[in-house]
């Protein structure tokens, strides 16, 4: 049977309505597809404080010149296997010295002395502490300077007494001698031209041995600088 021209434009019509009711139903479906949710960020670490920082643990800033300059912190490193040392002063740290990790358990803080014009290396700076009844007498130590300088004579060496804050300090000077460098028990490097500045502070809480070295040009330039550490001592609860 051929179909009239009414019968084809009902066909069309219908094929029409057929597209939109797809194109509606497509779209509907889209819309219903929701945008992918984004994935939670991980949470973040907290900042955790867990009080000052051991100066004897605290790393050196390379970009500045004395990172812990007016930092005078009282908790140390103690001994080997001893934990925090709690120490009995604190003092404010020279502006052109710079704080390095401590080499040995027995010293408690130390310093690099940078080094004056001409001079081979920087000096050093040791703090030694052994606790209330430990690290021997003032003039016991003072001996002890004294030997590792074998050419110096004992009446060139400079001592002398002070009081800051009321802590009686014992201050030792060698302005030029041959320095035996090296550990108590070890071997030693014999260094020429070198000398030594260096204060036993007497407290309660024990013997606080302040001990600077290096070449003679160095140490004379730092002995402002040193003073002023002394001076700023002071008695911590």
């Amino acid at each position: 049977m051929v179909a009239g021209p009414g019968s084809l434009h009902h066909d069309s019509g219908v094929k029409w309505q057929n597209l939109v009711f797809v194109g509606a139903l497509a779209l509907a479906v889209g819309c219903e597809k929701k945008a992918p949710e984004p994935k939670p960020e991980a949470p973040k670490e907290p900042s955790v404080y867990t009080g000052p920082e051991l100066p004897g643990a605290r790393k050196s800033n390379p970009h500045a010149s004395n990172p812990h300059a007016g930092d005078p912190h009282a908790g140390m490193k103690g001994p080997a296997g001893g934990g925090a040392q709690k120490l009995g002063i604190a003092w404010t740290d020279p502006a052109s010295w710079r704080r390095v990790d401590p080499k040995s358990s027995m010293r408690k803080a130390s310093y690099a002395i940078p080094k004056a014009k001409g001079d081979p290396e920087d000096g050093e700076l040791h703090l030694f502490y052994f606790g209330p009844k430990f690290g021997g007498g003032v003039d016991a130590n003072v001996d002890r300077w004294l030997a590792q300088f074998p050419d110096t004579p004992r009446d060139q060496a400079k001592r002398s007494d002070r009081e800051v804050g009321g802590h009686k300090q014992t201050l030792v000077e060698i302005e030029r001698g041959l320095f035996m460098s090296g550990p108590p028990m070890g071997k030693k490097v014999p260094k020429k031209d070198f000398a030594l500045l260096g204060a036993i502070v007497s407290s309660p809480t024990g013997h606080y041995f302040f001990k600077m070295t290096g070449p003679m040009a160095t140490v004379k330039a730092a002995r402002k600088d040193f003073i002023g550490l002394l001076d700023s001592i002071k008695p911590v609860s």
